[in-house]
């Protein structure tokens, strides 16, 4: 599947900004929220908490802004025909539960992901500056991904 240069630069260019963006919002709101912390606790439920609101908010609002984007663009894809991919097309056309659905994915991987590793590595707490650079590449990587499926499933030409 060879997708067109014109689709592949506006996704590339609208995942990284996003992923910037990201990093530099969520590496301010961990630090104001645990400003008074010297530590900060990973346990499973406060892990499965924390990226569990970070995944829903990335993903729902990223979807909005994303649906704005590709419309504003015009940009539009169509794949080979009998291709799988075009099941997606038309997904962001519901931009509450195709956010909704990704930030449950998401949140669920992760959240299971760095609560077994803290709990392998015998993590009880990180300090307040690792917690910070933690959830600031977190927050960019959450965002870079939720961006490239948003804007992929938002360009694809929805068949009915």
């Amino acid at each position: 599947m060879k997708m067109d240069k014109q689709v592949r630069d506006f996704i590339q260019k609208d995942t990284q900004n996003s992923m910037v963006v990201n990093f530099a919002i969520n590496g301010m709101f961990a630090a104001v929220l645990n400003h008074k912390a010297d530590a900060v606790a990973v346990d499973a439920l406060a892990i499965a908490v924390d990226l569990t609101i970070t995944c829903m908010l990335i993903c729902v609002l990223s979807a909005f802004a994303n649906l704005l984007s590709v419309k504003q663009s015009g940009i539009t894809y169509t794949p080979e025909p009998g291709s799988r991919v075009r099941r997606l097309g038309g997904l962001l056309r519901h931009p509450v539960l195709f956010g909704v659905t990704l930030g449950v994915v998401a949140s669920a991987v992760s959240s299971v992901l760095f609560a077994s590793l803290f709990a392998l590595l015998g993590v009880p707490a990180l300090s307040f500056y690792v917690y910070v650079g933690f959830k600031s590449l977190f927050g960019g990587a959450v965002a870079g991904i939720a961006t490239a499926l948003e804007l992929y499933a938002g360009v694809i030409q929805y068949e009915k």
